[in-house]
């Protein structure tokens, strides 16, 4: 769900990444600067807290398919992504 939102928000790579709460966001490098804006980002941070989540943070790395926490489908299902 969580990455819908932020699809629905016009961002074609996307990942959240959840532990303990908090939702990691990240999206392709070259849309990092469009997330910033503050428009985009404080709408989607709003959205996220509306799920639960207490804590949203945009990963400033950008989108890292192979980054250590990747969830299993299993796990980002149970978590609402």
């Amino acid at each position: 769900k969580a990455e819908e939102i932020i699809r629905g928000v016009g961002f074609s790579q996307v990942r959240v990444r959840v532990r303990d709460g908090m939702a990691k966001i990240e999206v392709a490098k070259s849309e990092l600067e469009r997330m910033m804006e503050d428009c985009n980002y404080s709408h989607v941070a709003s959205e996220l807290r509306k799920l639960g989540f207490k804590e949203v943070a945009l990963d400033l790395e950008g989108y890292n398919p192979e980054s250590v926490g990747n969830l299993s489908t299993e796990k980002r299902k149970q978590n609402g992504l």
